[in-house]
């Protein structure tokens, strides 16, 4: 690897790195002195012929033997949802490897269940579905849920829809994760750690806002609101989500100096 500093990319629940479409990209051109690069979690993705575990820390060990593997040191982990508790898990165990996490609407166990996932939200879409030519009915049905900007941008549903086609994450993989993440606790040690950052989407519909507060006022940690997003920050809005980025980078290393 390069001796530049790694920002490491981890995305949700059943979806994996090429779901970060040109966000990637764009973080790398905005900070070239950093290496930008993407990882799966167990189950999605380039790994979705592994068991997804049930325990949250499981994908954390995990991270760190690929952060090992990849030869990533000090990385700053920017973890979306689920990407978030495998960043945090991951902190939690070795914290002198990690440089820093950033959650993109990230739960825990501090908040109520309902506000974890809006299930109802989530089976009425997937439920009621549209039918779009050469689409998949389940993609559209997660766009409309994730996304308060894009979700009718059927060149990006066609590409989700060909993503589902080459490889997805399978079904008992997916309800494997979704039982690691409702059992997620946050590590006591992370509140003295001073190496995470909170962001969250106000438009957020299918995990409540007030999940990045709980676990922004439990870890002593700054906390950043980015309006006219849904629960894929990425997607909605790339621009404000990277300019937050570097928000707490720059604060980051003016602290440490």
């Amino acid at each position: 690897m390069t001796n530049k500093p790694t920002l490491v990319l981890l995305r949700g629940l059943s979806r994996d790195q090429r779901h970060w479409g040109s966000f990637k990209t764009l973080l790398q051109q905005t900070l070239p002195h950093y290496q930008v690069t993407c990882l799966d979690t167990l189950g999605n993705g380039t790994l979705r012929e592994h068991k997804s575990p049930l325990k949250m820390d499981e994908y954390g060990q995990d991270l760190l033997a690929q952060l090992a593997d990849n030869d990533i040191k000090q990385p700053v982990l920017v973890g979306l949802s689920l990407g978030g508790m495998v960043a945090l898990s991951a902190l939690a165990q070795q914290p002198e490897q990690i440089h820093h996490v950033i959650t993109l609407n990230t739960s825990s166990t501090l908040s109520p269940w309902w506000q974890r996932f809006s299930l109802p939200w989530a089976l009425g879409h997937l439920l009621f579905a549209k039918k779009m030519p050469h689409c998949s009915r389940l993609e559209y049905g997660i766009l409309q849920f994730t996304s308060s900007q894009q979700n009718q941008n059927i060149a990006l549903l066609q590409q989700w829809s060909d993503y589902r086609k080459e490889a997805n994450t399978k079904l008992s993989n997916s309800l494997r994760q979704i039982l690691a993440a409702s059992a997620f606790t946050v590590d006591e040690g992370l509140k003295t750690a001073g190496k995470v950052s909170i962001i969250s989407a106000v438009q957020d519909r299918l995990v409540n806002p007030e999940c990045s507060q709980k676990l922004a006022q439990h870890l002593d940690a700054p906390l950043f609101r980015i309006d006219n997003a849904g629960h894929d920050l990425a997607l909605d809005q790339p621009n404000r989500l990277i300019e937050t980025i570097i928000k707490i980078l720059d604060k980051r290393e003016t602290t440490m100096q």
